[in-house]
């Protein structure tokens, strides 16, 4: 986990992404015991790490990592799977109205599944480290492989909205219009 920990922050410092630095264990703790719930140990390790992007940040996806605070702040939009674990958001893509979310424990546990809410809600990923594999696997591809079309959705349809706002950065960086 340390080694894809430091590959992120490489990447997105290339990207000329500001990250914050990592929160404290001891914050890490009180948010778990404010919550009631327990993060994924691959979660922590990351928040420890980097507790996010600073606020206004997103990468080329229109991806933002949340930090700590605003993870506590938006348990309101929690995914309740049973009684013993929930979903919380850690990230969105702006604009593009995905919560990417992962799920916390009422006992300690090794691994969280990461899942995904946009117009229903579909786990992606079996825990937060394949999550992060996948998402800087697939960078380059501007969309990641949960939210690329597949052979059941109806590719004819260019107009689809995350389809154009990347064409529209696109666009928008060729001329220099944007950094």
């Amino acid at each position: 986990m340390k080694e894809l920990i430091e590959q992120l922050t490489f990447t997105w410092g290339l990207s000329g992404i500001n990250i914050n630095n990592g929160a404290s264990h001891q914050s890490i703790e009180q948010l778990e015991e404010n919550m009631g719930y327990y993060f994924p140990q691959d979660f922590k390790n990351y928040l420890e790490e980097i507790d996010g992007m600073t606020s206004g940040e997103a990468d080329d996806s229109l991806f933002y990592f949340w930090d700590h605070v605003l993870i506590e702040d938006e348990l309101k939009i929690a995914h309740q799977m049973n009684k013993n674990s929930i979903y919380i958001g850690f990230a969105d893509r702006i604009v593009i109205d995905s919560i990417y979310m992962i799920e916390v424990s009422r006992q300690p546990q090794a691994t969280g599944k990461v899942g995904v809410r946009k117009n229903t809600f579909k786990v992606i990923a079996p825990s937060f480290k394949t999550f992060l594999l996948e998402y800087l696997n697939n960078l380059e591809k501007k969309l990641p492989k949960w939210e690329q079309t597949s052979d059941e959705d109806d590719d004819s349809n260019i107009f689809s909205l995350s389809r154009i706002l990347c064409r529209f950065k696109a666009v928008l960086r060729d001329r220099s219009l944007i950094f």
